[in-house]
């Protein structure tokens, strides 16, 4: 069974075809969804519209305060950016004036790792990994997440995580016990992911879900949980326990796609609204051509199969309203269908 995807609205946001390959591209939040691009020496910050019949309002220009790339994340009303760096956490405004600084150990030193940061969903902190110190015989024992004032840039709390020199990605949007989802790549192989809140300035960090698993998307009510098996064999539907935890209750494996063969689940499947979940199916993540299906929310039954008036590009982005991005190089396109 197909389904009809209907476009309702299309727009150039320059660099879009570069950002969605860095993990602090596409960042759905509580407020927003933002999509953060690069143009030389300035960051862009491009809210995503909250209709239906638009993309994107003008970037937010910020001037980048590192030379390496970094990552980079407004806070909600898109005054300031804070960016996690080779050497440095810093905070900007608009016209370029560094508000703070929270220097650490160099991401190399200690191996090959990059951090993430977000503004906790209060707007009182920044959470932000960071790496850990080098033992004096040259061993190193692990990363660090802390918790940094958003006002002033005081580092308030730190905790050891059990990752090491791992590329980070913050989730801007809280799960329904006020955490934001953390995520750890180690290489090709591992895959650890916590939750992460801050009160009062003190810091909790707990295991969000099992080691192979790479977090997806959560639904608007921050009680339901996307995840991708690591080799994108099967996706995982988890639910929020009242101890904080998260319990498996549903999955649907790459067997149960019709015509899958030896394409796995890619990318960044997420809830479209609350009854639905769109997902890719590909050869790899990012491969240039990709099928899309509805899973229903709850079960992850498979509904439908999506079908475009023109290819779709490798990565439905869904904004949790019904509607969903696709990019074709620059050029974005913004979707709704019938679901079924």
């Amino acid at each position: 069974m197909t389904t009809p995807a209907r476009r309702t609205a299309g727009a150039t946001v320059p660099g879009t075809e570069d950002a969605l390959g860095w993990p602090d591209g596409w960042q759905p939040g509580a407020e927003a969804a933002w999509i953060v691009t690069r143009d030389g020496e300035r960051i862009v910050a491009h809210r995503v519209l909250a209709r239906a019949d638009g993309v994107c309002e003008g970037g937010v220009v910020f001037p980048a305060p590192f030379a390496e790339h970094g990552y980079a994340g407004p806070n909600a009303d898109a005054t300031v950016l804070f960016v996690s760096g080779e050497e440095a956490l810093a905070a900007v405004d608009t016209t370029g004036r560094r508000l703070w600084t929270v220097e650490h150990e160099a991401w190399s030193s200690g191996g090959s790792g990059d951090g993430a940061c977000a503004a906790s969903p209060d707007g009182r902190y920044v959470l932000a990994t960071v790496p850990g110190p080098v033992n004096r015989d040259g061993s190193y024992d692990g990363d660090l997440c802390i918790a940094v004032d958003a006002a002033s840039g005081e580092v308030l709390d730190r905790v050891a995580l059990t990752a090491a020199s791992a590329t980070y990605a913050f989730d801007g949007r809280p799960t329904a016990a006020g955490a934001l989802l953390l995520s750890a790549g180690q290489g090709q192989e591992d895959a650890l992911s916590y939750t992460v809140t801050c009160t009062g300035g003190k810091l909790d960090v707990t295991p969000a879900t099992r080691p192979d698993e790479l977090l997806a998307g959560t639904n608007a009510a921050g009680d339901r949980l996307i995840t991708v098996e690591r080799a994108g064999t099967r996706l995982q539907l988890h639910a929020l326990t009242g101890d904080g935890t998260w319990q498996v209750t549903a999955s649907i494996a790459i067997a149960d796609i019709p015509g899958a063969g030896d394409d796995r689940f890619v990318n960044r499947p997420g809830f479209l609204s609350d009854t639905a979940v769109i997902a890719a199916v590909a050869e790899h993540d990012f491969a240039e051509t990709s099928r899309h299906f509805l899973l229903d929310a709850r079960t992850l039954a498979l509904r439908t199969e999506l079908a475009y008036p023109v290819g779709p590009g490798p990565d439905p982005l869904a904004l949790g309203d019904g509607t969903w991005l696709t990019t074709g190089g620059d050029r974005v396109a913004r979707w709704t269908a019938d679901t079924p």
